[in-house]
C-alpha cells in the first residue's frame, strides 16, 4: 500500500536533485524557469512558504559590490553556484541508501478501527460525561465530595 509511493518518492527526489546539479551560472533561463514553476507548484500544494526574496536581493547586492573587481567576483559566483551542487550531490547519496531497503519494508494493513483506552479526553460541561475520542466511549464522571467536582 505504501511501498510503491515510498520508492517513487526516493526516485523522484534523486532525479530532482540530479537535475538541480546541472544548473550553473552559465545555464540558459529555460531550465531554471522550469524548476521555478515546478517548485512553486509544489510549494503552493504544501503550504505558503516565505518568498525568500530578501535573500535573493541581499545576495545580488553583495555580488554587485564586486563589479569593479572581476578577479574577486568570479570566485564568489563560483562558490554560490558550486555550494548548492554539493548539497544536491550529497542528497543523492542519501537516496542511494534509501531506495534499496524500500522494497523490503513490510507492508502492514492499516487498521480501520482504533481499540485503545488512550486518546484525547473531552469533558462535556452539560452532562458531566467524559468523552474519549478513540472508541467514542462515554463514561460517567466521578463526583468528588470536596471542591474538585
Amino acid at each position: 500500500m505504501y511501498r510503491r509511493p515510498l520508492i517513487l518518492g526516493w526516485c523522484l527526489f534523486a532525479l530532482w536533485a540530479r537535475l538541480l546539479t546541472l544548473l550553473d551560472s552559465n545555464s540558459s533561463p529555460a531550465p531554471w524557469i522550469m524548476f521555478q514553476i515546478i517548485e512553486d507548484h509544489k510549494a503552493r500544494a504544501a503550504a505558503p512558504p516565505p518568498s525568500g526574496e530578501e535573500y535573493q536581493h541581499a545576495t545580488a547586492n553583495f555580488v554587485r559590490t564586486f563589479n569593479d573587481h572581476p578577479p574577486l567576483k568570479a570566485p564568489i559566483i563560483g562558490v554560490y553556484t558550486e555550494a548548492p551542487k554539493w548539497v544536491w550531490r550529497i542528497s543523492i547519496v542519501f537516496t542511494i541508501f534509501g531506495v534499496p531497503p524500500a522494497p523490503a519494508v513490510e507492508e502492514l494493513e492499516f487498521q480501520k478501527t482504533l481499540e485503545t483506552d488512550f486518546g484525547l479526553k473531552q469533558e462535556s460541561r452539560k452532562s458531566g460525561l467524559e468523552v474519549q475520542t478513540p472508541g467514542l466511549q462515554l463514561r460517567r464522571r466521578r463526583k468528588w465530595p470536596c471542591c474538585c467536582g
